[in-house]
């Protein structure tokens, strides 16, 4: 879950696989009186033959034997979710009410943690944040979940220009807010580029006391905290000037090591992957060393998973990019692939259990929308696709 329930219950690593497991088999094995939809397995099956073949190479070029791996790499498995979802039937309807929850958790333990950092993180990180530099702009701060909140901002914006409310505004304005004040780069440059987008194409729809419901806030917001935006954007610039001129940048340092350097040469590693590493082998002291010279794997997003994984899964989400943008799904999931494609270098589907799990519900969420498109004989129009709907789970 992202980590909602990590203050709360502080159990071991295994605890949380365990209790996930026993969660998931509960529901592919219990018996739901509710036809499912036939979804395109194709993604899931390009996803299982990626993983399986990186393990071959992680065996034959890095002599790590293949139970190793399977045990390296068992956040992975939580992409069997896509089961449980198909299994249930969820619809979009029933998804997103339980993320708006979330997200209105994840905004309150965020606003709690800014000033009671005790309640949600460790002494040695709040220790460790004491130290940084006294003209610094960054906040210690807990913010579970936050690729949810990512998801229900987007659908925010799609409901926006049909279903206008003052509660959806002050959530969306929430959820800028909060990456603001967290300052990751990456996610404020996609979703300012996103949002503006949204408003440009949908400034008509939006109607004129929507317009200047939006324009206010926007004004109250930079009188009431000019002086924070003001410190926390000039830092943000020169930051990302700093590191853009800085050879030694850690994400520059990355994508040479695992980009051009470790698998020079080697075609099959290349296309497959190089498998997850595995604790007491060669292969993890090799991505040790490399970490000791500042080159993480976690810092290149879906390159990091191509060297992992090979370039199958990589090609997976390529086509479901490509499906997305060509066919009329829904705006959320549009806006959702648009931020893959703007900073795939931040996006994954192997970082932590978290991601996967995510990306599980991704897929899903692609399949379930193409499977309405076929149901409806692909002639679902953009302004039908916007409505979230029910789907009639019933044989042809």
């Amino acid at each position: 879950m992202g980590g909602y329930f990590s203050p709360i219950l502080r159990v071991g690593k295994i605890a949380y696989y365990l209790i996930a497991v026993v969660f998931i088999l509960l529901l592919l094995f219990t018996c739901f009186k509710r036809e499912t939809p036939r979804l395109n397995l194709t993604y899931i099956i390009l996803f299982a033959i990626g993983i399986v073949g990186s393990m071959f190479m992680a065996m034959i070029y890095h002599d790590q034997s293949f139970l190793s791996t399977a045990i390296s790499q068992r956040a992975l498995y939580f992409l069997a979710c896509f089961f449980v979802w198909w299994k249930i039937g969820l619809t979009e309807d029933e998804l997103f009410p339980m993320l708006r929850v979330l997200t209105i958790i994840t905004l309150v333990v965020f606003g709690l943690s800014l000033f009671e950092p005790q309640w949600f993180l460790s002494q040695s990180a709040i220790e460790q944040f004491a130290k940084r530099p006294e003209n610094s702009t960054d906040v210690l701060c807990f913010m579970p979940g936050y690729v949810y909140v990512v998801l229900y901002f987007f659908y925010l914006l799609q409901t926006i220009p049909d279903s206008f409310t003052k509660r959806d505004l002050a959530i969306a304005i929430a959820i800028l807010g909060m990456f603001f004040v967290y300052q990751n780069r990456s996610t404020l440059m996609y979703l300012s580029i996103i949002t503006l987008y949204f408003f440009i194409k949908n400034r008509s729809n939006i109607g004129q006391q929507g317009r200047a419901l939006i324009v206010l806030s926007v004004v109250l917001i930079v009188l009431l905290a000019s002086s924070f935006i003001s410190n926390v954007t000039t830092s943000l610039l020169n930051e990302t000037q700093e590191q853009l001129n800085d050879e030694g940048y850690n994400r520059r340092i990355a994508l040479q090591f695992y980009v051009f350097d470790y698998n020079e040469g080697s075609i099959a590693r290349s296309l497959f992957g190089n498998g997850q590493p595995a604790l007491d082998t060669d292969y993890l002291d090799e991505m040790i060393e490399g970490n000791e010279e500042g080159a993480y794997w976690s810092d290149l997003g879906f390159v990091g998973d191509w060297f992992l994984f090979g370039i199958i899964p990589i090609v997976a989400i390529l086509i479901m990019a490509i499906k997305v943008f060509r066919y009329p799904y829904p705006p959320y999931l549009k806006y959702l692939f648009a931020s893959f494609l703007l900073v795939p270098t931040i996006h994954t589907f192997s970082g932590n259990n978290m991601h996967v799990f995510y990306f599980s519900l991704v897929m899903y969420l692609v399949c379930l929308n193409e499977y309405e498109l076929e149901y409806n004989d692909g002639f679902m129009t953009d302004a039908e696709a916007i409505e979230p709907q029910n789907i009639i789970l019933q044989d042809a």
